[in-house]
């Protein structure tokens, strides 16, 4: 199986060179595949990484194409540009925050299918933001090392956790799928991606091969959920979809019912907000492993939860913008 690995990066310096290095010394033939990588308008070290890294592949003689962007395109873009240079026509889409492991390529070779969502695990006591995405996840079906194979169909989509980080598929099938994408920063192009997938074909969700997902620290941490707001409802803004009332409808009805408590009947808040603090402790118990997991998801989940609902009212906005501007068009035209 010749493959060409795929990896797109913006401002990617804290974890790219352990990302390519995962890549260059694969326990796989040099020979059988080759290393793309797509600076998206880097302004950090990026470059300096990728040079210094395209010598070292050199050395070590596995063929390493660079391409850079003048500006931030999107990940789209950068994606679509790594497929259309790609010599091969089995592609592997490697995100700069995945480690991938040193048989990877093998063993995707033995699994004989595409695509393949890869399985992407969080090492959990690398940091207090790796270890809080580690216990909201750890609960939910077909994560963890130990799981059984999957396949993803139109049945299923909606029911089963799934990403791009580490992504095997066909080169037409990208190509078709990426340019029915709009090159917006606020699609849900990960979703969008997999979704055109199930309906020309059947997705593997398998436990192996493994990779290590390293997340961002810090603010960018919270900014980066922050900006999963808008391509949140990008997506789910359906009536259809359950976490369309999970993370859109209740929090506002939520919202609402407790600013008529505190206007209206003042007497029930203190009661409520006891009631309410309970349930919250309650579901952290249920995710911790410990007591200093509960301290910590007692702090991190609301920060998380701000964020995300910010940028959800964000990306309703834009949808309501967007949507307001499209009918002055078609009045216009009229």
């Amino acid at each position: 199986m010749k493959t060409s690995v795929i990896v797109p990066v913006y401002n990617g310096e804290a974890t790219l060179t352990a990302c390519l290095n995962a890549i260059l010394f694969q326990h796989y033939p040099k020979e059988n595949y080759e290393i793309i990588i797509i600076d998206d308008g880097s302004t950090d070290n990026t470059p300096k990484i990728i040079e210094n890294f395209r010598k070292l592949a050199k050395k070590k003689r596995v063929e390493c194409l660079v391409f850079s962007f003048n500006k931030n395109s999107g990940r789209v873009s950068a994606r679509k540009k790594g497929a259309e240079v790609a010599k091969y026509s089995d592609l592997s889409f490697i995100d700069n925050r995945c480690i991938v492991e040193k048989n990877y390529l093998n063993k995707l070779k033995k699994l004989k299918f595409s695509p393949v969502i890869a399985n992407c695990i969080i090492n959990k006591s690398r940091s207090v933001y790796d270890r809080t995405l580690h216990l909201l996840k750890r609960k939910q079906p077909y994560y963890g090392k130990r799981f059984k194979p999957v396949f993803i169909n139109k049945a299923n989509f909606d029911k089963i956790a799934k990403g791009t980080g580490v992504l095997f598929c066909k080169k037409n099938l990208f190509l078709h799928a990426s340019s029915k994408m709009d090159n917006d920063f606020n699609i849900s192009d990960d979703i969008k991606l997999l979704s055109y997938f199930v309906n020309k074909t059947n997705i593997l969700k398998s436990p192996v091969p493994v990779a290590i997902y390293l997340s961002r620290k810090g603010f960018q941490f919270f900014r980066h959920i922050y900006e999963r707001g808008p391509k949140f409802v990008d997506y789910y803004l359906n009536i259809k979809k359950a976490r369309f009332w999970y993370f859109i409808v209740f929090p506002i009805l939520l919202l609402v019912f407790l600013i008529l408590i505190m206007f209206f009947r003042q007497m029930f808040l203190i009661p409520l907000i006891v009631l309410l603090l309970f349930i919250y402790i309650v579901f952290l118990i249920s995710l911790s492993e410990n007591f200093k997991d509960l301290i910590g998801l007692f702090i991190m989940v609301p920060l998380m939860c701000i964020f995300f609902e910010a940028g959800i009212a964000r990306g309703l906005i834009l949808k309501l913008i967007k949507n307001n501007n499209y009918s002055r068009k078609i009045n216009f035209h009229v």
